[in-house]
């Protein structure tokens, strides 16, 4: 904390414009595992580059902040690890999926598709709320979670239309 919190407020104040600058910082309480804390002094912590080889930078970002509590310690566990890894991998190919249906003709826009559109902007405000008070657990939860269920039903109805899948992708 001595290094990482000043380098990374520095950083932001030389890099960006003063309405970038961090407004907080979020800490979670100590990582323990079934023993206890994990720290390098008592032998529980594995280096990170091994942590992203096995489960993806983006699938350990994903399994931080949605166990994340300002009052809570994290409980490290492998197998859970190892779902919200294959989470983002899930997510990854709806995207190309998404991608694919963007490349194809325009058709007619549905109520199927108005409807994601309408879920979308739903999530993008209570992600925004709950991001705006700190419950980072809860806006996690909503955009990897219940959008990705949304954009999948939306696919399983039937939902096609370029110019919606283009929409998604943008948000």
């Amino acid at each position: 904390m001595s290094v990482h919190f000043p380098v990374y407020i520095f950083n932001h104040v030389a890099i960006f414009p003063e309405r970038f600058w961090p407004k907080g910082i979020f800490v979670n309480w100590w990582v323990i595992g079934k023993g206890g804390k994990i720290s390098k002094s008592k032998r529980g912590a594995e280096p990170v580059p091994n942590l992203l080889e096995r489960y993806t930078a983006d699938g350990i970002r994903l399994y931080y902040v949605h166990l994340a509590s300002p009052h809570d310690d994290v409980m490290w566990d492998e197998a859970i690890a190892e779902n919200y890894r294959k989470k983002v991998e899930e997510i990854y190919k709806t995207c190309q999926v998404l991608l694919d249906i963007t490349r194809k003709e325009v058709t007619k826009r549905t109520n199927i598709d108005k409807w994601i559109i309408s879920r979308i902007n739903r999530t993008i405000l209570e992600a925004t709320r709950n991001m705006e008070k700190y419950n980072i657990r809860e806006a996690a939860h909503e955009i990897f979670f219940e959008l990705h269920k949304d954009i999948l039903w939306w696919l399983k109805r039937g939902g096609r239309d370029p110019g919606t899948a283009k929409y998604i992708l943008d948000k």
